[in-house]
């Protein structure tokens, strides 16, 4: 994951990559790793009471129908046997919290029936309805993204709840 820290809880410039998709899932260009668009993001409160933050990213640049709220902003493109995408937010658990470092853990979990439901799929205050999703058939369905990731800064930084 590399980006800019735009402001005090917020990123942009993200570009995600994961190198080890099942099925052979790749972005356009790529070998066995999925790239996403240019992301933007912000901390934001999983459960507040809990102490638990998130990362939250979504697509920075949007379209005019997915600014206006009627389709869910597409941010990543694939092939994994038939062509794919993926919409809506990704959030990331971060660890640990209240603390200076200059790396954090992004934690990406399935949950639900089916393990494929995103946990979290939303935060305190955001859409109930936003997850992520992606094409299956010409429906677009729940789909939970399982993986690690590390945040890196430069100089010591502290996540704070």
């Amino acid at each position: 994951m590399k980006g800019t820290v735009s402001g005090l809880n917020t990123v942009s410039k993200v570009v995600v990559e994961w190198s080890e998709c099942g099925g052979g899932c790749h972005s356009e260009g790529a070998t066995k790793v999925l790239k996403s668009e240019p992301l933007k993001g912000s901390l934001q409160y999983i459960n507040k009471t809990s102490k638990t933050v998130g990362l939250v990213l979504e697509k920075e640049e949007q379209n005019i129908f997915e600014k206006s709220g009627s389709i869910r902003p597409l941010w990543a493109n694939y092939t994994c046997g038939a062509g794919g995408a993926l919409r809506g937010h990704l959030i990331g658990v971060a660890t640990p919290i209240n603390s200076y470092k200059t790396t954090f853990a992004l934690g990406y979990k399935a949950g639900g029936s089916g393990k494929t439901i995103q946990e979290p799929s939303q935060y305190e205050g955001g859409p109930t309805e936003d997850q992520l999703f992606s094409p299956v058939g010409s429906e677009w369905s729940p789909f939970a993204l399982v993986a690690a990731d590390t945040l890196t800064f430069e100089e010591e930084a502290r996540i704070e709840a």
